[in-house]
């Protein structure tokens, strides 16, 4: 493909531009035009209401996952506390681990609905371990 057969994307002509290339024919050919893209419309318009039932049915499901979601993290805050509570009289070491980091990742984990594995992983790239591999092995030096 050479750069002279790339054409530029053809733009839409505005209503205007229609209207008046319409104008010049008679009102009989405005009438038959009309009468041949209603259908195609109508079928545009049902399409492109099917596409926003979806959206709104994708939005709603996200909403609802994420009121589950609150809801099991509350649960989760308030069953530890009261353990911690509870436990805390007899055993302190148990008491810690269930208000500890343990809680804090599982309410992030319900409530913002990510875990800290996956946010490692978003921000460890495989070209930001290339390039930090490389810059602790000098060049020639084995990796280990």
């Amino acid at each position: 493909m050479t750069a002279s057969s790339v054409q530029p994307p053809q733009r839409q002509p505005s209503a205007f531009e229609i209207a008046n290339q319409w104008a010049q024919y008679p009102p009989a050919h405005l009438t038959a035009a009309i009468k041949a893209l209603e259908p195609q419309l109508r079928r545009e318009h049902e399409l492109r209401q099917e596409e926003l039932r979806q959206i709104a049915l994708k939005e709603h499901h996200s909403y609802l996952l994420y009121l589950i979601g609150m809801g099991a993290g509350f649960a989760i805050a308030i069953a530890s506390l009261t353990g911690a509570i509870i436990l805390g009289r007899h055993n302190p070491t148990l008491a810690g681990i269930l208000v500890g980091p343990g809680l804090a990742s599982a309410i992030s984990t319900f409530v913002l609905r990510r875990s800290a594995y996956v946010e490692a992983r978003r921000q460890v790239s495989p070209e930001s371990i290339a390039t930090a591999t490389l810059s602790v092995s000098g060049p020639g030096e084995p990796l280990s």
